[in-house]
């Protein structure tokens, strides 16, 4: 009797796993852009009850194995993801763009490239009284105390030891960047006391290119035009020239 029972129990098993194989059908979409109704490749769509999926090709069709009332999930990179319920065999999916609000960000208003370049030489960062992102905002103050004490060798861990990072290469950046305006003033002091036009000036030479082949011919070093007198400059200046006028007489 008890086997009879087991052999009972089998086959109506069997019977509801042949039934529930039978429900199973291949279900044909097609998936377009809703906007223009132009074919999507590469869409997901996966069959929630059996966990299977498939992905759609360049025309934007797909197959896939499911039962009536079965949900599919669709989605893509870029737009909405979308659920559509098993009816009919045959099916199309629009899919619509999806919309990404990104943070807000604020822009530091300077009127022109003079203006920046002021603030920037002078590390004036002009502050915003209400921060878009209060998660990584760190107050000027501490962020100055912070920046002193890396110097010293402390390490700050967490958000703080990024903003530090980018606060280091800026005032790095901003260091090389008043070395390379003090080469400029220095040059331009250099040039000002130096030139073709006061060599023309002092000296017989009446010409521009003569004036800087001498000045490569004297080679008068940095130091000494900046800080000899006009006097003293000019009388080298003269010494020069006489060793100049027997180089070009003899060659």
């Amino acid at each position: 009797m008890r086997l009879t029972s087991i052999n009972i129990l089998a086959v109506l098993l069997l019977f509801c796993s042949f039934q529930t194989k039978a429900q199973e059908a291949v279900f044909v979409g097609t998936i377009l852009n809703a906007s223009d109704s132009i074919a999507l490749e590469g869409v997901h769509i996966i069959n929630k009850s059996t966990n299977i999926g498939v992905v759609s090709k360049t025309n934007g069709s797909f197959s896939i194995m499911a039962s009536p009332n079965d949900t599919l999930i669709i989605s893509s990179v870029g737009f909405s993801t979308y659920n559509h319920v098993v009816n009919n065999s045959y099916f199309n999916v629009y899919l619509h763009r999806r919309t990404y609000n990104l943070e807000n960000f604020t822009v530091l208003p300077y009127k022109d490239y003079e203006e920046f370049k002021e603030a920037f030489t002078q590390l004036r960062i002009q502050e915003n009284p209400n921060p878009i992102n209060k998660s990584i905002y760190v107050p000027k103050e501490e962020l100055l105390a912070a920046y002193h004490e890396a110097n010293g060798g402390i390490i700050i861990s967490g958000g703080i030891s990024a903003i530090l990072g980018a606060f280091n290469k800026y005032v790095q950046d901003k260091k090389n960047y008043l070395k390379l305006l003090e080469q400029d003033k220095k040059q331009a002091a250099i040039d000002d006391k130096l030139n073709p036009i006061i060599l023309m000036r002092i000296t017989p030479i009446n010409d521009v290119e003569t004036a800087e082949y001498f000045l490569s011919y004297c080679d008068f070093s940095n130091y000494f035009i900046l800080n000899a007198s006009e006097f003293d400059l000019h009388k080298e200046i003269h010494i020069c020239y006489d060793e100049f006028s027997r180089y070009v007489i003899n060659n």
